[in-house]
């Protein structure tokens, strides 16, 4: 599963910003998207107000910066 989380990490700028859906499986690769990546983790949203859904900045060691609110994701992408 870590080459799936790898995918979700930074390449051209130092944060990601990825989608889970709760809804689907863990294990299912529509879990976790990577919706894009920014320069900081302010251009992120700060509220993500769809049930079951929460939106999480990684860094790119893969450590959380900055999520919405919602239950836990992932704190570091392993």
């Amino acid at each position: 599963m870590s080459n799936r989380w790898d995918a979700l990490l930074p390449v051209s700028l130092p944060y990601s910003v990825v989608w889970y859906d709760e809804t689907v499986p863990l294990g299912d690769e529509g879990f976790a998207t990577k919706l894009r990546e920014v320069a900081t983790p302010c251009e992120a949203p700060d509220e993500w107000h769809y049930e079951h859904e929460e939106v999480v900045v990684y860094d790119e060691g893969g450590k959380m910066i900055k999520r919405t609110d919602g239950p836990l994701m992932p704190p570091i992408l392993a």
